[in-house]
């Protein structure tokens, strides 16, 4: 079986020999690119103190949630709060501010922030009414309290809100808050635990709503910046110790310089599963350009492909795209190309153990169409048999993926996306250099892999690679 041809391929390509190529607007000619996985909490550490002025400060944690209400009998009073075993805020404390947690109209549906003593209270007010409430009005109040040396808190400002939004929709529905105390304690611990430990949570509360709450970096609604090194203050230190922390930072700089680097021809991946029942409330509160764009990110399209495919300028999608890497929504790999070879990694073992992502995996490598499911062990054994010295075309010759029910182009990316798989590149060497002539021919030297070629000459990597073989004067390898 042979595997399909690109998607796009130049109209006509007319050479009398190889050195003569010039640059051509062709459809497909991906660039090098960083494979970037999730970062450790170190290394993000690190990049925070680094790029202070526009990536994530150090998150506070949390200290408690209350849950603050206007009570027909008693005022203003804190009805609930976590942790129960701790309390942070006590009744002759929160008599001294609940002005201002539960305050008037006027700033009602407005951002308030209290300091008192240690400690931040973040909410957002809501009057809600209704005829069936006492006084015609529900007037509540979810807070978060963050510690108040914190400089960071205003991540939580957007969760916060959108929380308190959250609560009058379950209100709404079924008087959640009004008639379900022990839920809404429940709902409270849940989210104190997730964002303490994850940053995020995914809660169904009702049937209609799933509430969806993340911790947005202090960049929210920044343009990404092209990058540029900033060296923080240095204490006293040796020659040994300067060197190398220069050199840890500018190893870091070039990994998030590259990161915000996009080109047509790399292949944007979500870093989150998105179902498609839930595109529709996931993105009407987004722009209208990421409400276009992110629908077509399946793994396997192209930057340029995605930009056809919605009619949209291709320098607009490209801009989008590098948003969706700041926001860390997005994650690029390289464009597929059956001449590379693919081999497994280490990071391949704790993959046989994961559940979660092994699922994930058969939903993802699914030949669409087939009628065949993809077994893991199926999945798991196709893997291990990506080796070097076996291009991809040659592999899926060999192995047939597609006959378990395995999409090679998808399977190759998730692959490439988690780290299972690393790409070894062809580079093109001429076999007599000392007589080169053609600009192409001496930059073949073993230093410019394919693709590297391709960018600078504007042609397709697979044609590319073609006519230097036909030339039969170059020799290849592979690393």
């Amino acid at each position: 079986m042979s595997p399909p041809k690109h998607r796009f391929r130049p109209k006509s390509i007319t050479l009398s020999s190889v050195d003569e190529i010039e640059p051509i607007d062709v459809d497909e000619s991906p660039p090098p690119c960083v494979i970037r996985g999730p970062r450790s909490p170190v290394e993000k550490a690190e990049v925070s103190r680094i790029f202070a002025d526009f990536l994530t400060f150090n998150v506070p944690k949390l200290t408690a949630i209350i849950y603050a209400e206007f009570d027909k009998d008693y005022g203003p009073i804190v009805r609930y709060q976590v942790p129960e075993e701790r309390q942070a805020i006590s009744k002759e404390t929160f008599n001294s501010f609940s002005a201002l947690i539960l305050p008037k109209e006027d700033l009602l549906n407005k951002m308030i922030k209290v300091i008192f003593k240690e400690c931040k209270i973040i909410g957002h007010p809501i009057g809600l009414d209704c005829p069936i409430y006492t006084r015609g009005r529900h007037i509540f109040n979810m807070c978060f309290i963050v510690p108040k040396d914190s400089s960071a808190d205003c991540m939580y400002e957007p969760l916060v809100q959108k929380l308190n939004e959250y609560l009058v929709d379950v209100e709404q529905e079924c008087f959640f808050l009004t008639k379900k105390p022990e839920e809404v304690k429940s709902l409270m611990n849940r989210i104190f635990d997730e964002v303490n430990q994850k940053g995020e949570c995914v809660i169904k509360v009702t049937d209609l709503t799933t509430m969806h709450l993340r911790l947005c970096p202090a960049y929210r609604g920044v343009e990404p910046p092209m990058v540029g090194l900033i060296y923080p203050p240095l204490p006293l230190l040796t020659y040994q110790e300067y060197s190398a922390l220069i050199h840890k930072i500018n190893t870091l700089y070039d990994e998030q310089r590259m990161v915000l680097q996009v080109s047509l021809y790399m292949v944007p991946m979500l870093i989150r599963k998105i179902r498609r029942d839930e595109y529709p409330r996931i993105i009407e509160k987004m722009d209208v350009l990421s409400q276009k764009i992110i629908p077509e990110i399946d793994g396997v399209r192209c930057v340029r492909e995605i930009a056809i495919k919605v009619s949209i300028d291709a320098d607009l999608v490209m801009r989008c795209i590098r948003n969706l890497i700041f926001y860390e929504c997005v994650q690029l790999v390289p464009l597929l190309l059956y001449a590379n070879t693919y081999v497994a990694t280490e990071k391949l073992h704790p993959f046989y153990h994961d559940q979660t992502l092994i699922q994930e995996c058969l939903d993802f490598v699914g030949l669409q169409g087939s009628g065949v499911t993809p077994k893991y062990s199926d999945v798991f054994r196709l893997y291990l048999s990506l080796r070097c010295g076996m291009t991809l075309r040659k592999w899926v010759e060999a192995y047939d993926p597609r006959s378990y029910g395995v999409d090679e182009r998808r399977f190759i990316q998730f692959g490439m996306f988690h780290r299972f798989l690393r790409k070894l590149s062809v580079y093109p060497i001429a076999k007599n250099r000392v007589h080169c002539t053609g600009k192409l021919s001496r930059e073949c030297d073993g230093t410019q892999s394919i693709e590297d070629l391709a960018v600078a000459h504007g042609i397709q990597p697979e044609i590319l690679l073609e006519l230097l073989t036909e030339s039969n004067r170059f020799e290849f390898i592979c690393k």
